[in-house]
């Protein structure tokens, strides 16, 4: 959950952070509040639904940056992005408060580990655990059946 202010300037693409400017703010890592210390701070619920199409980014750095038309049965279209870089899409927000995100997302194969993204808002991390944000990878089994030796125990798939 986050909790969304109003910027002090209009925010244009022409302003758009670069990747340059995140790390300068991931320097400042420790002295950024933490989780629990921002809900104290920021618990005006926002009952505004803001929904942000993938491939209404404005604004990327340090990746390519691939849209995907109906990718994995998902309607609509997602963007296949690289392990660094950034991805930055404008967004109005008319009410201030804090805002439930929900992220809609598929690993792609070939990779073991977990997604690690960070989410910045006008350019900032909100708290410190936004800089590791994890999502998680799913997995299918190889076979449609388990197979088993002859003592009945699993056997890993080849």
């Amino acid at each position: 959950m986050l909790y969304v202010g109003f910027s002090t300037t209009n925010y244009l693409c022409q302003e758009c952070w670069s990747l340059e400017a995140y790390m300068e703010d991931l320097s400042s890592y420790t002295e950024i509040q933490r989780y629990a210390e921002y809900l104290q701070q920021n618990s005006k619920l926002a009952h505004q639904v803001i929904n942000i199409e993938a491939d209404s980014y404005v604004h990327s750095e340090g990746m390519d940056v691939s849209v995907l038309s109906n990718y994995e049965g998902e309607l609509g279209n997602s963007i296949l992005t690289n392990e660094e870089g950034l991805v930055e899409w404008e967004v109005n927000v008319k009410e201030e408060g804090y805002y439930n995100l929900d992220v809609v997302y598929s690993s792609i194969e070939g990779k073991s580990s977990d997604i690690q993204r960070g989410i910045f808002i006008d350019g900032k991390l909100s708290f410190q655990e936004a800089n590791m944000i994890g999502f998680n990878c799913f997995w299918d089994n190889a076979k449609a059946e388990i197979e088993v030796d002859n003592q009945g125990n699993d056997l890993r798939p080849s």
